[in-house]
């Protein structure tokens, strides 16, 4: 445990001016725990010899067993710098005569260190997301030879989008001298070129927001033009024909300086991690300076970086390239061909030679003249150490440590909190109903102690109730001083006059005293009630404040990430209880009474109160909502779990929940058919998963299934097979077509039909197939009636091409903004800001019944997200009154209502604007989306049909990559009348706005027996929401697997009604009260059946595989990867090393098993990283077998290799349940049974 003591740091936790939070930000395996231990090691945490080995932050089992890291972990720092520039004057004392003189006294700074060591591996993005989000300043390390590797760019992007400032730290360089043997000068390049690199990404990072800027500043331009009715001085664009005024190329004058690594600044190490060495150049700077009179240290470090030379004859004048070749080159040769940089000369050279002596060649006279040179204090027993890897990191550690520079490098570059939350709360605090003014919001730019807290959670941690401070004696007794240790020892020593009762209740560890100094709320077995105490946990809440003080049973408000300050909801915050305050010294908790701004640290009570992540303050009026995390990585990998003993499912659904809330990259679905899906970002996340539901949350013996992994379907124009349905559906399955025409061809009679249905069928055989206008076939086309033969629909499918594909998923959140219909919650009133007291929230729930629903847009995140039932998974605080709520909404309706006294007067003219703003938004991407299907021949072709056709909805949930069309002969047959769906559209939006519901007239005329009982209006909307919702349906789950499609044009070309506004109008009230119903399921089925008509596609989700490898193993990574059907991208050697980079693409369902199988083939040659990447289609029909005369006569009547795809599709479609046609029996009658 640390040596300094714990009301030391409690003590700087109040000094914002002197607290830096940084995090540590790699690729896998470049270093992070190791350089983690070395600044441990400054507190006494850990020996220094021991850094590297110890692994100190890596508390679980497993992550000392593999050697990575997986949860991230935090640790206070303390570290004290010397001001040399400010002694402190000595004081005036007599000494004795002879005695020594006191070396001068300096005043030190003291500065508290929030550290957080975060994984590297893909996995755990959601790690890095929290760390980055709890840190002002981060360390991003890089291996010196693998170089910026993909999740190096990946932690790059995390800290550009949460504002953190960045120090590179360059590691390993010890590998250039060791393995790879290069000189400095080669080092020298090797890592300029590194920087460069960095510098590369960063400048990438730094265009995007500049561009994404300017085009915002152009879009604003543009509108207040429009407004204004002006036109300012600008020049013409001919490109983009677009008005520029003249103030706004001042755009490309940004000086993008400080945003690029340079040694020369301070905000780049070099070093070793291993060894334990590290230097900035200012470091060498401050020795060099003194050494050879080559100025201040402030301008020696301006040439130590670069291409600066030591003048050969002048040893104390520093000269540029230009001056060097002016003054020693003479015609094409130099005088001092040899000549190196200064960085290379003066401090490289210098480190190679140590290396040099100790390692390459051990020279035992050489090292004891590098420790004099030196002037190191090296005990002269590690001096004969005979290991040279032991014996160059005791010189090295000794000479140029480590911790000591990377704790200078975050004092003198990464900000306080004071400055950093001027630069990052106004990137927090995002969104039109979010609160960017006001008191509380200035507070938290200024990070003011005296203001209301608002702090953020960034994730919650699981912790064994046993091991909280509060009932470890252990943790009680570190966090007091040897005087208080000592006074509470002579408090329970007993008296000699006592009894055995009081003296045994004095010398109680866990006595009555201790519970009292805790208050009541420590007491963990009261606030439970839990027998199995030692098997509890507890979720602990890894936070930041931002503003104000904490202190242990403060009253706070959990904000929801959907929390709208401006449009308060109580569904989306609850009060809760702190019931303990922690800082975090590793894998221990330390109690403290309060915390204050800008610090990190633990907070209990909070797990009822708030899911994973979000904002929590003591005062909700006025608080802005923390914009929520941003992840790297997305849940990709599902299985299914469920107890080996049934009667342990409470405990499984409690362990679920409880991994659920620890792991916000964790998600957890409850299906109809009663499996519990577990959702992860990968193999190694879901091993992690399994091993703690199995040990720690749920603790009984689980069953898990196989990994599941999504796929897509799609359609390609290509020659399909014909037995595709039987092959899905059975042998008994009909297709609807063949239905559809029987009824068309055939009289039935109506003997089974009772009075209410018997007048209307005898209609039935008006409803013909349409003929479709397109000169093409009709492939894609079909007819089917409704279950009750009342209404028959007529509808093709088509296939879109890649690039509208692409398009769509692009725009995918302008199609749901701009075609969607604003959601109405039954329980809100959307007319006012204040929920009604019953409310129980809007309607957030992904898993939802689109039937039920069918109108209302349904969000892609919020429907892969869904939760465990509610009977099991929600919180008690859920429906409780608050108070505060109350008083709030006072405040909001005063606000409302100066906020209308303003706004109606400009309501009625912007309302009109806007709806003409989005027509012409919506016609710009209609017209887009044409251009690019028309890139494809089998749309040009149809560039006719094209034409005619308009959109009614996407999906699935109405913002996805498939598109339900119109024609403008689509018709709407109903009581005897035809109907223009097209324009029924454009009627039944100038109805809307005028608010007129008397339409029955402006559409058509009908009986007077109906007029008073339908609205006709009504009638039609409910039809298109019933024909929009089984298109929502049939791209939600395709016919081969049931999962979500891509690419389909779906057309709707004639819906007929057999109903006569003659007829009874409670005949017709009865039949279309079920034929809404059954419209849904028909128009799905068609949809599905139509797919079928074209040759269906799977598509599979796919990794992008990144292989740095040796050549001598390079054949086996090659055969790992073909062996998982895999495909290589591409390959190239990484210069300077005699290393290979491979990119490789693998689809996700090969991917299990991939990386340890590459570990052992290569013998750890080669370590494999898998990012995710999206879907990509399998060019394989999946019922295809085969039919021509060479396939039979090559392959037979089975194909001697299996369809690859088949098996996809039949895996999926057995772990759905659904029907899977095999043969179990081949060849019955040459079977016999054998002799006994």
């Amino acid at each position: 445990m640390s040596t300094v003591p714990i009301s030391k740091l409690s003590e700087l936790q109040g000094n914002a001016h002197n607290l830096r939070n940084v995090c540590v930000l790699a690729h896998v395996d470049h270093g992070k725990t190791t350089l983690t231990d070395s600044l441990l090691s400054t507190n006494g945490i850990i020996s220094s010899r021991l850094a590297g080995k110890v692994r100190y932050l890596d508390s679980r089992q497993d992550e000392q067993e593999r050697g990575i890291t997986m949860e991230s972990s935090g640790v206070s720092l303390y570290f004290k710098v010397l001001d040399r520039s400010c002694p402190i004057p000595p004081t005036e004392t007599k000494s004795l005569v002879g005695e020594p003189q006191k070396p001068q006294e300096f005043k030190c700074t003291e500065y508290l260190i929030n550290l957080i060591d975060s994984p590297g591996h893909i996995d755990f993005s959601s790690e890095v997301s929290s760390a980055s989000r709890l840190s002002d300043g981060a360390l991003i390390l890089i291996d010196v030879v693998e170089g910026v590797c993909t999740q190096t760019i990946s932690v790059l992007r995390q800290a550009w989008l949460e504002e953190v400032k960045t120090v590179l730290v360059i590691n390993k360089i010890d590998r250039l001298i060791t393995e790879l043997q290069m000189t400095p000068s080669e080092a020298y390049v090797h890592i300029q070129q590194l920087i460069e690199q960095a510098n590369a990404v960063l400048a990438g990072f730094w265009e995007s927001d500049r561009m994404a800027s300017a085009d915002k500043k152009l879009q604003k331009n543009k509108k207040q033009t429009e407004d204004s009715q002006e036109e300012p001085e600008h020049i013409a664009d001919t490109l983009g024909k677009l008005s520029i005024s003249t103030a706004e190329w001042s755009l490309e004058e940004k000086d993008d300086s400080h945003i690029y690594y340079d040694p020369s600044k301070g905000n780049v190490i070099f070093g070793s991690a291993t060894d334990g060495w590290a230097f900035r150049t200012i470091d060498f700077a401050h020795i060099l300076s003194k050494k050879m009179s080559l100025g201040t240290p402030e301008k020696l470090v301006q040439v130590l970086w670069g291409d600066f030379y030591l003048d050969p004859k002048n040893k104390k004048r520093v000269l540029t390239t230009k001056q060097f070749n002016k003054l020693y080159r003479s015609g094409g040769s130099f005088s001092y061909p040899n000549a190196q940089p200064l960085f290379v000369q003066l401090i490289l050279s210098s480190i190679w030679k140590v290396y040099e002596a100790v390692v390459l060649s051990t020279d035992q006279e050489q090292i004891d003249k590098i420790i004099t040179s030196l002037d190191l204090k090296i005990n002269p027993r590690d001096r004969k150490i005979k290991d040279p890897k032991t014996l160059v990191s005791i010189i090295m550690r000794t000479w140029l440590p480590l911790a000591q520079t990377c704790m200078l490098s975050i004092v003198d570059q990464l900000p306080s909190p004071e400055k950093a939350q001027k630069i990052r709360i106004p990137a927090l605090v995002k969104g039109k109903s979010n609160i960017k003014s006001g008191p509380i919001y200035n507070s938290l730019l200024s990070c003011d102690p005296q203001s209301p807290s608002v702090a953020y959670i960034g994730k919650m941690l699981a912790f064994p109730k046993a091991q909280l401070p509060e009932n470890v004696v252990k943790s009680e007794r570190l966090r007091l001083t040897a005087k208080e240790m000592r006074a509470r020892g002579r408090e329970h020593t007993p008296k000699p006059k006592e009894t055995n009762e009081s003296t045994n209740s004095s010398n109680d560890p866990t006595s009555q005293p201790r519970n009292e100094s805790r208050g009541s709320e420590s007491n963990l077995d009261s606030e439970s009630g839990s027998k199995d105490f030692k098997d509890e946990e507890v979720l602990i809440g890894f936070a930041r404040l931002y503003s104000g003080v904490l202190k242990t049973g403060d009253q706070v408000f959990c904000l929801d990430p959907r929390y709208k300050p401006k449009k308060p909801n109580s569904s989306n915050f609850r009060k809760a209880k702190i019931l303990g305050l922690y800082i975090f010294m590793g894998s221990e908790l330390v109690c403290v009474d309060k915390v204050y701004p800008g610090c990190i640290f633990g907070v209990r009570g909070l797990e009822k109160a708030i899911s994973s992540s979000g904002t929590i303050t003591s005062e909700i009026k006025g608080c802005p909502n923390l914009s929520p995390l941003h992840f790297e990585g997305a849940p990709i990998v599902r299985v299914a779990v469920e107890p080996a003993n049934p009667a342990n499912l409470p405990k499984l659904v409690e362990g679920l929940k409880i991994l659920r809330d620890s792991d916000s990259c964790v998600r957890v679905e409850h299906n109809n058919s009663g499996e519990y899906i577990l959702i992860t970002a990968g193999e190694l996340h879901l091993e992690r998963c399994i091993k703690d539901l199995h040990e720690r949350f749920a603790k009984c013996e689980i069953n898990v299934s196989k990994p599941r992994v999504p796929f897509r379907e799609t359609i390609v124009n290509a020659p399909g097979m014909p037995n595709a349905l039987k092959i899905l559906n059975g042998p008994g399955f009909g297709t609807l077509t063949s239905k559809y025409r029987a009824l068309n061809t055939e009289n039935k009679p109506s003997a089974s039909l009772d009075k209410l249905s018997s007048p209307l069928l005898s209609e039935k055989e008006k409803l013909k197939s349409p003929v479709l206008e397109s000169s093409v076939d009709q492939r894609g086309f079909i007819s089917v009636f409704t279950p009750n033969k009342y209404a028959a629909v007529h509808l093709s499918v088509q296939p879109l091409n890649s690039d509208a594909i692409s398009f769509l998923i692009s725009s995918k959140s302008k199609l749901s903004h701009l075609f969607t219909k604003p959601r109405h919650s039954k329980h809100i009133d959307h007319k006012s800001k204040i929920p009604n007291k019953e409310n129980k929230g809007d309607f957030v729930d992904g898993s939802s019944d689109l039937v039920s629903e069918n109108h209302l847009p349904e969000n892609s995140e919020t429907v892969e997200e869904t939760s465990l039932p509610e009977s099991s998974l929600l919180d008690e605080t859920n429906t409780f009154t608050i108070p505060e709520l109350e008083n709030l909404n006072e405040s909001v309706k005063e606000e409302v209502s100066v906020e209308k006294k303003e706004k109606n007067k400009t309501v009625a003219s912007n309302v009109a604007a806007n709806s003409g703003k989005a027509s012409d938004q919506k016609a710009e991407m209609l017209d887009t989306l044409k251009k690019m299907m028309k890139k494809d021949k089998f749309w040009e072709k149809r560039s006719q049909d094209l034409e005619s056709l308009s959109v009614k909805s996407f999906g699935p949930h109405h913002s996805g990559p498939n598109v339900l069309f119109t024609r403008k002969t689509s018709n709407l047959s109903i009581f005897g009348h035809k109907i223009n769906i097209c324009d029924l559209s454009r009627k039944e939006s100038t109805l809307d706005a005028d608010n007129n519901h008397n339409s029955n007239e402006e559409l058509f005329k009908i009986g007077e027996n109906l007029q008073s009982n339908f609205n006709i209006s009504t009638l039609v909307k409910h039809i298109e929401h019933a024909i929009d919702s089984g298109f929502q349906l049939a791209t939600r789950s395709g016919p081969l697997c049931n999962e979500p499609t891509v690419g389909l044009a779906c057309t709707i070309h004639q819906i007929d009604f057999n109903l006569d506004d003659k007829e009874d109008p409670a005949i017709i009230k009865s039949v279309l009260s079920t034929i809404y119903g059954q419209l849904i399921s028909t128009v799905r089925d068609a949809i599905r059946e139509a797919i079928l008509m074209w040759s269906p596609r799977l598509m599979l989700a796919m990794f992008d595989c990144e292989i740095q490898s040796s050549a001598d193993v390079l054949g086996k990574t090659y055969s790992v990867i073909s062996r998982h059907k895999g495909r290589i991208v591409s390959e190239e050697i990484i210069e300077g090393t005699p290393y290979f980079k491979i990119q490789a693409r693998i689809p996700v369902v090969e991917s299990f098993g991939f990386t340890d199988e590459m570990r052992k083939r290569t013998s750890g040659g080669a370590q494999p990283l898998l990012v995710y990447s999206g879907f990509e289609m399998f060019d394989v029909d999946p019922f295809w077998v085969p039919n021509t005369e060479e396939e039979l006569e090559d392959l037979g009547e089975i194909a001697d290799h299996e369809n690859l795809a088949r098996v996809y599709m039949d895996g999926v479609r057995r772990s759905k349940g659904l029907f899977v046609e095999r043969k179990i029996v081949t060849h019955a009658e040459k079977q016999r049974t054998l002799k006994r």
